[in-house]
């Protein structure tokens, strides 16, 4: 099983597509915490989540040769969260490394100027134990994700209730 590559596809909005959409200033720049507003399904991924959607890493399957976040895995416990601009080497880099995890998962769609604010928002928060840089966060996430926190939790209520 592959990871799902659908997070990698152009979604034709230009702030997730090009990574130049940020840096042409004036009218064009989408400031930080409304394009998170805009796309507040990238700060919801839950532990359970990326445990049970992880796929098997044996350094022969590459994984994507694309910029996002990506989480290792050792057993169902989230070990790393890491950001690149090429995952597929960067899984790669931790394999040859030796680094404990039998597992990834990744996501991508994440303007490049902001990997690093997500891939700390997610150190933060689930906590991977082989991170050096839990001091990382970013508030400006951290205020969105409280915004919609109680529609994360609703929509999971919607859907507990469905599968009832």
């Amino acid at each position: 099983m592959t990871i799902p590559l659908h997070t990698f596809e152009p979604t034709g909005e230009p702030c997730i597509d090009s990574d130049m959409y940020l840096r042409l200033g004036g009218e064009a720049k989408v400031d930080f915490a409304h394009w998170f507003g805009l796309h507040h399904s990238v700060l919801s991924y839950t532990a359970e989540h990326i445990a049970r959607e992880a796929v098997v890493y044996d350094g022969v399957e590459r994984g994507p040769f694309e910029k996002g976040v990506y989480f290792l895995l050792h057993g169902d416990r989230i070990a790393y969260v890491g950001r690149s601009q090429c995952i597929a080497n960067r899984l790669l880099v931790h394999y040859m490394n030796n680094r404990p995890f039998n597992r990834y998962w990744c996501f991508g769609g994440i303007p490049l100027d902001w990997l690093g604010h997500v891939e700390g928002y997610y150190i933060k928060r689930l906590k991977p134990f082989l991170n050096s840089k839990l001091e990382i966060y970013s508030p400006v996430l951290d205020k969105v994700a409280k915004e919609y926190k109680a529609l994360w939790d609703f929509e999971a209520k919607e859907l507990a209730e469905q599968s009832e």
